[in-house]
């Protein structure tokens, strides 16, 4: 586990009104990275009401215009994917970029779109360890063989392999206790929603640390993320309507701005983060509102400046 906490950005994708341009995602990713941000994560969606970017899509176009941030999926949804053509494309930007992604999966949990994949809701666990399983496999080595509930191929290769030693980091995400007992038994990581505040997202971390202890793995070797939604704003108002209209966009309009994010001026911002990080979390992912170069600015020098990480 890291010695201190590792301060991240999380890629705005969702768009209600007019995208940004390829240039503004370009500009914010290299400002992301000169401000010092150790990562840069982005989420998946399938189906949507709001105009959604490609999670895979949007690292790789991050991996060509920076050289140092790490780049993750918070989270991918694996069980629509298949594992083979996934390991591809997780291998090829792990090498492009030097050896940078962190993979963050999920269950997925909407009926229709499983519906959509020809698949049954029921089936998720299973698929998601199949799919787990068969893309591990590809990266161990050549010539691979493997047969699993879904998937099954014999002296397969996927290569180039992904270049980190160790392989690709693995977190999961997602809070049920089952998410929780899988990623102390599969994962080098664990992702919390934005729904849950420092007390819960403690209690979640020290169960997981038991399962893994349990399980004789040993807990201080995991990592531990937060989605954290946050606008920096001297206007609360405009702040907390700004705020919701990202988080309309990506949860749908019932989601509860006031009770799941921070906005406002630095200092409840700052307050938050440092519950967060005090909870036991070792990647904080700030989830800023938009691709406001400025909004990253403030983030960075007035409130991660000010964190005890």
């Amino acid at each position: 586990m890291p010695s201190k906490a590792r301060i991240a950005l999380l890629v705005p994708t969702h768009f209600q009104g007019e995208m940004p341009s390829p240039g503004e995602f370009i500009d914010w990713f290299k400002a992301a990275e000169e401000l010092g941000f150790d990562s840069i994560w982005v989420l998946d969606r399938i189906f949507s009401s709001s105009k959604v970017l490609d999670a895979m899509m949007v690292m790789a176009w991050a991996s060509g215009v920076t050289s140092r941030v790490r780049l993750g999926t918070g989270v991918l949804l694996l069980p629509y994917r298949n594992p083979i053509l996934l390991a591809r494309e997780v291998a090829t930007v792990d090498y492009m970029s030097g050896g940078r992604v962190d993979l963050g999966i999920g269950l997925g949990g909407r009926e229709s779109e499983f519906v959509a994949f020809g698949m049954q809701i029921s089936e998720r666990v299973k698929r998601f360890r199949d799919n787990l399983a068969a893309m591990r496999a590809l990266w161990s080595g050549s010539n691979v063989t493997y047969e699993g509930r879904y998937h099954k191929f014999e002296g397969a290769n996927v290569e180039p392999h992904p270049v980190q030693k160790g392989g690709i980091p693995i977190w999961i995400g997602g809070e049920a206790e089952g998410v929780l007992k899988r990623t102390a038994e599969l994962a080098d990581g664990w992702i919390g929603g934005a729904r849950n505040d420092p007390q819960m997202l403690g209690e979640k971390i020290g169960k997981i640390k038991d399962y893994a202890r349990a399980r004789g793995r040993d807990p201080e070797s995991l990592s531990f993320g937060s989605l954290e939604y946050m606008t920096l704003d001297e206007d609360v108002d405009r702040a907390r309507d700004h705020m919701h209209s990202l988080t309309s966009s990506v949860y749908g309009p019932n989601f509860d701005t006031g009770a799941n994010t921070t906005f406002g001026p630095p200092e409840p911002c700052i307050a938050r983060l440092q519950a967060v990080i005090d909870a036991g979390c070792t990647e904080v992912i700030v989830c800023p509102p938009d691709l406001s170069i400025g909004q990253i600015t403030r983030v960075a020098e007035e409130v991660v400046s000010r964190l005890k990480k």
